[in-house]
């Protein structure tokens, strides 16, 4: 007799076994698919040890060389030893810290918290190598290495990501994932990932209850309905996904217990959905309930303190710039001028906070009557709802292009933040026209004034898509904070920076291909130049 029938009896047994046999065995599923082999891992260590054995081979040498002529061949060996050592129990340190696994590099927060910890930890682990090496000598050149182990981590692992984010939103890397619940949050989860190809995943398919039988989510008419619930762990690893993402609303207690754990069997990674749209992960707050995942949700902090300091931000922000630029604002003038002897500014009404409306002015990008022209050019617009765009937009003058890629051409707007019409970051300002389609959650943006630069411009500004405008505009409105501008400007800096030189390389293709008998295209926009509508 078996232990379980000597506790139940025998009667007890059989109906217990017959539950068991009911239910599904995650044993019999098929063998998870396989990770395709990629070189993405292992540029990244490479980056990182570099930047750990320069930073290291630097600050120890300049430290050892502080104790002058007592330096002999064993110090110097040991500076090789400790620069390895330091290199790989970083890398160590850095796997342990999970800085590889993408559930915690994709919160740049955290990546940065732990980066810090990172290098607080290598630092006294220089210390102690250099005090066993030479005692004598000083440890400054070692604590501010550390400091720069720091920042170079942080700048490195920040322009990975964009490369990663520039590799995902061309469809070059990705990770086939299954979207499971009901089809009308798939449709929302669908546009998600849509208007946001730089998070790197592609949906292969939906499974959904078998009492929901809409045909598939209008979002992606193509993306096959993959089985019932009962058999989702095989579906998803036999159409050769990786991952799934389950909007859990619409799925009963039992029956997302039963899935999830049977995705697990399987070897499958899985993404819960709230279901809660714009509320900034910062606001959620594990509160755990008798050992069960529960959340708390913070409410949104209060505006009055912190909207003064933005103001304070947007004058001095706005003055310091002005200041810098006023020699690259001159020059940019005189070469509208000079190219055609139209107006240096464009001025163009919108609509600002509460509705207020706004003249903004711009260094002049287009040519004089842009406006009266844009009937010729409507049926090429790239966008879809509300918002207006042309690549290469016949209109834009030959010096226009390179103020649009370089940003030069907003430069005039922080007039307007001085004025009090617009803020260094903000939703982007909109036309009359385009506010007239707005919906009333939509209008909600309208609570906050306009930025030169925004959320969208830096994320989104290349997405066709309305859904990327408008989640990210009202997510903005929604759980704005100081931080959240801090991020923006350093995000629209880096991208100016590297859209400019972007240009500058391109320029220079461009004159060896014509020598050649070729022709290159010069660069993208920049973001802050990423504006709908008419706007020279």
């Amino acid at each position: 007799m078996t232990v379980t029938s000597s506790i139940l009896g025998e009667d007890e047994t059989t109906g217990v076994r017959a539950r068991l046999d009911a239910l599904p065995h995650p044993a019999v599923l098929p063998e998870a698919a396989p990770r395709v082999p990629s070189g993405i891992l292992r540029r990244l260590l490479i980056l990182e040890g570099l930047t750990m054995a320069v930073v290291w081979t630097i600050a120890l040498g300049a430290a050892l060389s502080s104790i002058g002529p007592d330096m002999d061949g064993k110090v110097w060996a040991g500076l090789i030893v400790s620069v390895v050592l330091l290199t790989a129990s970083g890398l160590f340190m850095a796997a342990v810290l999970q800085l590889y696994r993408s559930r915690v590099s994709a919160l740049r927060s955290v990546a940065v918290e732990r980066q810090a910890l990172l290098a607080a930890t290598s630092t006294l682990e220089a210390v102690a190598l250099l005090r066993i090496m030479a005692p004598t000598a000083s440890s400054v050149p070692v604590v501010i290495g550390g400091m720069a182990l720091f920042v170079g981590l942080a700048i490195g692992r920040a322009g990975f990501d964009s490369w990663l984010s520039v590799l995902r939103r061309t469809g070059r890397i990705g990770r086939p994932v299954v979207l499971i619940g009901q089809v009308d949050e798939i449709d929302a989860l669908v546009d998600l990932l849509a208007s946001h190809p730089e998070i790197g995943y592609r949906p292969v398919g939906f499974v959904a209850p078998d009492g929901d039988l809409a045909e598939g989510p209008e979002g992606a008419a193509d993306l096959p309905r993959l089985g019932p619930l009962c058999t989702a762990a095989s579906s998803v690893v036999e159409a050769g996904a990786t991952g799934v993402i389950i909007a859990a609303n619409g799925l009963p207690s039992a029956q997302l217990n039963t899935l999830v754990r049977d995705l697990h069997a399987a070897e499958v990674h899985v993404h819960l959905s709230s279901g809660l749209a714009r509320i900034g992960h910062r606001r959620v707050r594990q509160l755990p309930m008798a050992h069960e995942p529960f959340f708390y949700l913070e409410p949104a902090s209060s505006r009055w303190g912190a909207m003064a300091v933005k103001r304070g931000m947007d004058i001095v922000g706005a003055l310091l710039v002005l200041i810098i630029a006023i020699p690259v604002m001159v020059v940019a003038a005189l070469l509208v001028k000079l190219s055609d002897g139209g107006p240096v500014f464009f001025y163009q009404r919108r609509v600002g906070k509460n509705g207020a409306p706004v003249t903004i002015r711009k260094f002049r990008s287009m040519t004089v009557r842009a406006e009266d022209q844009l009937g010729a050019i409507e049926g090429a617009n790239e966008r879809r709802g509300p918002l207006f765009k042309v690549a290469d937009d016949p209109r834009i003058t030959r010096v226009g292009k390179w103020l649009r890629v370089t940003s030069i051409d907003e430069l005039p707007q922080l007039i307007n933040v001085l004025e009090g019409g617009l803020s260094l970051v903000g939703p982007r300002p909109a036309l009359p026209a385009e506010v007239a389609q707005f919906d009333e959650e939509l209008l909600g943006r309208l609570q906050m004034r306009p930025g030169v630069s925004g959320l969208w411009q830096v994320e989104a500004r290349h997405n066709p898509s309305f859904f990327a405008y408008r989640h990210l505009d009202l997510f903005y409105v929604e759980n704005w904070q100081l931080s959240l501008d801090i991020a923006v400007l350093a995000a629209t800096l880096d991208t100016v920076l590297r859209d400019s030189l972007r240009a500058m390389v391109g320029a220079f293709r461009t004159r060896i291909s014509k020598r050649r008998g070729h022709r290159v295209a010069v660069g993208p926009v920049s973001p802050a130049t990423e504006q709908a509508g008419t706007g020279s």
